[in-house]
């Protein structure tokens, strides 16, 4: 049950610290007096947005806690869970600085604000003025009989089951885009297996490049290695024994002189070099004379592996052998894709299985409390001036499993007697909105036990008698729970067990919002006010005395 607020700079608040009571408690005040920023500081502890440009005063730090006694016995484990420390008086804390940044506290323990929101819609429901709208919402239906009924358990296993459809879409999804663009494996494998054919090696092209410029200049080359020989190994001047001779020579004067010792050096290595020339030649010469077709096998290599370089836009056959070998790699994943799309197929067929399955459990348990639903929430609007009411809850399978199931619900109303019910966009009034809802949130505190609910102005679009009935309402709920009520309604004012009073005042050159707790004679001067507006005459004095009870 919530328990206290406090709130610090927050808008037109400076300081508030306020004791909340069991049972029915009603806050009034003029328009503009700043009930909705009463109403923005308890969101914002609950783990609601935060505007600093809305609600923070600026230069100054802003500060709204909440507190919720809470018993061990239902909450202990829920605390295990988020690995926070239980405290029977648990406080929710947002803390806005002045440079606007956001910091969520559990009891002085920092969290992220999905875990305070979380605590927070299980320890009071809120209703907005805009949230009789949700009334034509198939999700607003679907979870208020989830709520309402028994179950949750059927929920929370269609909720696991269709997370798992989603994960196993999703894993099917990033298969296919993975797939995309990828060639067709037969033409993968046609290309990889022409380039292993090609028994490719890093440096062939240069070897062949060479050996063919070789052959290609066979008679020339032949030509000249003769005439080479010739002027080495020619008996009257050749080359070769020339240089014989001289080096004779120069050993001959190395031995008389160290001068020329280096001499015998230089000599000896041109020797040597005239001997290596005569073997290289001779080695080359038997391949000018061989196999005729090796020109021929080496022009249709190097046209290869060309035809090749260009094929796969490459510039040499190293870079074709990375291509075969990213090829060979692009197979044995299309081969590994295959074997996941096979097991991912299956998984589709399975999840989807299984979250139909969940999808109609869920609905059957759905559908055997709507009678009970509409028939406890018939007999609520019958005692709020609407004896002929009628709601039933139309249900609609959809295409594909959503998150909130199968099958969509929408709530069917008449006001009248033998109308058909109709969708509530079309036939419901404003008014007639609100005494519905009030009605589920009625049911829901009935059969949930849901200690705290706050309502701001749900009781609009209604007067006169309807709302002194309206007012019945609120005190039923309030001795069941702790019930507060934001009104304009001087009948629902009179009814609460407890009376706040929002006021703005302007002060030293700066407007306040305050809040005090009215005593008797405070109320009936507030609920005349309600009555009669600012000028309260004896008339409205003696009204509001008997909405009191207290004439």
């Amino acid at each position: 049950m919530w328990s206290a607020l406090r709130i610090q700079h927050f808008a037109l608040i400076s300081q508030l610290n306020l004791t909340i009571e069991p049972g029915f408690t009603v806050l009034t005040g003029e328009t503009g007096a700043g009930k909705s920023i009463l109403l923005g500081a308890l969101q914002l502890a609950l783990g609601g947005r935060s505007d600093s440009s809305k609600w923070v005063v600026q230069g100054k730090k802003c500060v709204v806690e909440a507190d919720f006694n809470l018993t061990k016995s239902s909450w202990e484990s829920w605390f295990a869970q988020e690995d926070l420390d239980f405290e029977p008086v648990t406080t929710l804390r947002r803390e806005i600085s002045a440079t606007g940044k956001s910091r969520a506290f559990i009891n002085d323990t920092p969290v992220k604000l999905t875990v305070i929101r979380d605590l927070s819609e299980s320890l009071i429901d809120i209703h907005s003025q805009v949230d009789s709208a949700k009334l034509t919402r198939s999700g607003f239906v679907a979870g208020y009989l989830d709520r309402m009924t028994d179950s949750h358990q059927s929920m929370t296993t269609y909720q696991d089951a269709w997370l798992t459809w989603q994960g196993a879409k999703a894993d099917w999804a990033r298969l296919e885009v993975e797939l995309q663009g990828v060639m067709d494996e037969e033409y993968l494998r046609f290309l990889h297996e022409e380039l292993q054919a090609a028994q490719l090696e890093p440096d062939e092209e240069k070897q062949w490049q060479d050996e063919l410029q070789t052959l290609s200049h066979a008679e020339d080359l032949m030509s000249d290695c003769e005439e080479a020989r010739a002027l080495i190994e020619s008996p009257e001047q050749g080359l070769q024994d020339m240089m014989g001779r001289l080096q004779n020579l120069v050993t001959r004067m190395a031995g008389m002189s160290s001068q020329f010792h280096d001499m015998t050096v230089s000599g000896q290595e041109a020797l040597t070099a005239l001997e290596d020339m005569l073997r290289s030649m001779d080695d080359l010469f038997p391949h000018l004379q061989s196999d005729p077709g090796r020109l021929s096998w080496l022009e249709d290599r190097l046209s290869m592996l060309d035809a090749l370089q260009r094929k796969h836009q490459v510039a040499d056959v190293k870079s074709l052998l990375e291509k075969q070998a990213a090829l060979g790699f692009q197979l044995d994943g299309l081969h590994a894709a295959g074997d996941r799309r096979a097991s991912l197929s299956q998984a589709l067929v399975d999840s989807k299985s299984a979250v139909m399955a969940a999808a109609n459990q869920l609905h059957i348990d759905r559908l055997n409390h709507v009678d009970v639903v509409t028939s406890a929430v018939e007999k609520t609007l019958k005692s709020l001036n609407m004896p002929d009411a009628s709601l039933a809850i139309d249900c609609q399978e959809l295409p594909q499993p959503s998150k909130d199931g199968l099958w969509q619900y929408h709530f069917m109303f008449s006001a009248n007697k033998g109308s058909k019910p109709m969708p509530i966009a079309k036939v419901a009034s404003g008014g007639e909105q609100s005494r519905l809802m009030l009605a589920l949130k009625k049911l829901f505190v009935e059969k949930k036990g849901l200690q705290t609910m706050l309502f701001d102005e749900i009781d609009s679009g209604i007067s006169g008698q309807t709302a002194s009935k309206v007012a019945g309402i609120f005190q039923e709920m309030g001795m069941q729970g702790q019930i507060l009520a934001i009104t304009h309604l001087p009948q629902v004012a009179a009814a609460g067990q407890h009376h706040w009073l929002v006021d703005k005042q302007g002060q030293g050159g700066q407007t306040e919002t305050s809040l005090r707790i009215l005593d008797k004679k405070d109320r009936q001067l507030e609920v005349a006010r309600m009555l009669a507006g600012d000028a309260i005459t004896e008339t409205a004095l003696a009204q509001a005395s008997n909405l009191l009870g207290t004439s």
